[in-house]
Parts: C-alpha cells; structure tokens; sequence
C-alpha cells in the first residue's frame, strides 16, 4: 500500500504541475492578478484532486480511494479537501508517511483512510464536483488576493515583485 500511495502522489503531482507550467507559459501578460488566478487554480486543484468518487488520476491508476474511517463508503467532498488542505504541510506530512505509511496527517483529522479496489469505478466529473470545485476556487482566490494585498502594503519588496 505505502508504494501505490507513493506512485499515486507522484502521479498527482506531476500532473498538477504539468498543468501549472503550461499555464504560466500562456501567461504572457505577467499580469499580477492574472498570476495570482494561476496560482489559486493550481492550488485548487491540490485540494480539490481526490474529489472524483473518492480518487485522483494517480489513486485511479493505482487502484486507491479515500474512504471514510468508521463507514467505509467513498469520502464526501468536503472530506477529501480537507483531508488535501493539510498538503500545505508537506513536511509534517512526509514525517507522518514514514511513521504511518497507512493514514497522514489529513486522514486523522478528516476521519478518512485509504483502501485498495479491485476495480475502480470510472472517474467522472459530477455536477456537485464541479460546485465544490468551484466554491473551492473562488475562496482560494479570495484568500489569496487578500495576502498579496495585505502582504504588498506591509512588504514593499512584494510590491515591487508583484507590479
């Protein structure tokens, strides 16, 4: 299980920064508000990967979901994102993989657990996925329009970064 969770991560990953780079190559502009849409997509996509019934393209292709700790049945939604928001604290969470390969940080506090499946359901995109993806956006957006602002008044080298 640690080596499909491992390969499913690096998979997930990979993908989410293919993405990013080929967004930031679009952005031709270097507009600040136009990076900081980049950087709140990429983020979102961080949180929000694991929300297609429970899984990731790399907890698909390794044949891994997300379950909830005491039913079993695939994770909800909000489970997964919170489950995913402890990532911004990868070095707790390399620690918590090399103790408890089985459960990390985000699966303690969400109350989630991985599992293998013999089969996989196809990954599809439901209506209330794409809701959650985009509330997700708009908060990370918000969120991180107000650091770059609070951040450019109180740090003027951000500010001349960020022009």
């Amino acid at each position: 299980m640690r080596r499909k969770r491992f390969l499913a991560a690096i998979i997930d990953f990979a993908i989410i920064l293919l993405i990013g780079q080929l967004l930031m190559l679009l952005n031709l502009t270097h507009i600040n508000y136009v990076t900081n849409i980049i950087f709140s997509l990429i983020f979102t996509l961080i949180i929000c990967k694991d929300n297609m019934n429970g899984q990731s393209v790399g907890k698909y292709l390794m044949r891994i979901q997300i379950v909830d700790l005491q039913t079993d049945i695939e994770a909800l939604n909000i489970k997964t994102m919170i489950r995913n928001i402890f990532l911004c604290l990868w070095p707790i969470e390399v620690i918590f993989f090399l103790i408890k390969p089985d459960r990390r940080l985000g699966d303690y506090v969400s109350k989630t657990k991985l599992i293998e499946v013999s089969q996989s359901q196809p990954l599809k995109l439901s209506k209330s996925d794409l809701k959650a993806l985009l509330i997700c956006f708009v908060i990370v957006l918000a969120l991180s329009s107000l650091g770059v602002l609070f951040s450019s008044i109180n740090f003027p080298l951000v500010k001349l970064l960020f022009k």
